[in-house]
């Protein structure tokens, strides 16, 4: 016999399919306006009416995230950025944006300038981390770079008290703490004379990534290494590397696992 199933009415099922469809598309005006016009009522004027309400209301619950001209400039200067692909082409796009922000055109000029600080920290994507042009290093910085030469990106600053800070990528910033993970693993195999292939030490970036940006499911692992190792701050778009030595200590331990797990 069995549970007889019952088939929603048609109208029932369109009206649903038209209100998901809103709220999916909610914030894409163009797209937005095109599923109105195809799933638009053709019955009466007053279910139009309820309906036309109930839309402006989904509308109006959305958060404006209309971009200012500066950051729309920012943005369209970025993305040509984005498309580099050697230093050389770097130099270049860097003496067209201070021109750019030479000519005071308006929000165009303000864009550039926010893009060559970001630049300037290494903090704009792979190719600015590794633009090591014109970056002053003090007697200090360059001892500890040296001595941690996978560490050497235009985005890592030594601290004197000890602390490596990293300035992360806004726009991106799994992505950027994901490469600066990296080169802490490589860094700290070779200073201990590990020698694990390319794929243990991507796994060992990726399971340090997933503890500063709190997805790993162990939160006493999350709170023990962001107060003694490694932890990020979203405000101030920072990872700061607490300890380098013990972070490569336990990268060093890590790895040690990974092999002796793949020897069993």
């Amino acid at each position: 016999s069995g549970v007889k199933k019952r088939a929603l009415p048609p109208e029932t099922l369109r009206k649903a399919v038209r209100s998901a469809l809103i709220e999916k598309y909610a914030d894409e005006p163009a797209t937005l306006a095109e599923v109105k016009r195809l799933t638009a009522d053709k019955g009466s004027a007053q279910e139009d009416e309820v309906i036309e309400v109930q839309d402006e209301w989904i509308e109006s619950a959305v958060p404006d995230k209309k971009e200012t001209p500066v950051e729309a400039a920012y943005r369209a200067l970025r993305h040509d950025l984005e498309g580099l692909e050697t230093q050389g082409d770097l130099d270049e796009f860097v003496f067209s944006l201070r021109e750019l922000k030479k000519s005071n055109i308006g929000s165009a000029a303000a864009g550039a300038d926010r893009l060559l600080t970001d630049i300037e920290f290494g903090k704009a994507g792979a190719i600015t981390e590794e633009w090591l042009k014109g970056r002053d290093r003090s007697a200090r910085e360059q001892e500890f770079f040296e001595k941690h030469p996978s560490l050497e990106r235009r985005n890592v600053q030594p601290l004197e008290d000890g602390r490596v800070i990293a300035h992360i990528d806004r726009e991106h910033p799994a992505e950027a703490m994901r490469r600066l993970l990296r080169a802490a693993v490589d860094d700290a195999l070779r200073s201990r004379g590990i020698g694990a292939s390319a794929a243990v030490a991507d796994k060992i970036a990726d399971y340090l990534l997933g503890i500063v940006t709190g997805r790993n499911a162990n939160e006493q692992v999350i709170a023990r290494f962001t107060r003694d190792l490694a932890a990020y701050d979203n405000g101030s778009e920072e990872l700061t590397v607490k300890n380098v030595d013990k972070l490569g200590g336990v990268i060093a331990n890590l790895a040690s696992e990974i092999e002796a797990k793949r020897r069993k």
